[in-house]
């Protein structure tokens, strides 16, 4: 059955390598493509403020484009790092 992991919205999901965040990120905010960059905090479980200092720095890990006043990020970007964080765990392991 493989591991399970334990999402911040506080549900397990099954540990899919190739599914895995696509669907975590689905489930928490629908079929968009486009994520503010507290949605993006959100999901890699860290604070916004951190978020800012990681991107003043340039070490935030998904690209980040700014429309309009908004800061915002693509939702594959955020799956593709999510799925290579939940691969280098699995190796690890």
């Amino acid at each position: 059955m493989g591991t399970l992991i334990h999402n911040r919205m506080g549900t397990y999901l099954p540990n899919n390598p190739q599914q895995f965040a696509i669907r975590s990120i689905h489930r928490a905010f629908g079929q968009r493509l486009v994520l503010s960059f507290t949605e993006i905090c959100h999901m890699l479980n860290i604070k916004v403020s951190t978020g800012y200092i990681y991107k003043s720095q340039k070490i935030f890990p998904i690209p980040l484009k700014k429309i309009g006043n908004l800061l915002v990020g693509d939702a594959r970007d955020l799956a593709d790092y999510l799925d290579c964080l939940n691969q280098q765990r699995s190796k690890n392991n």
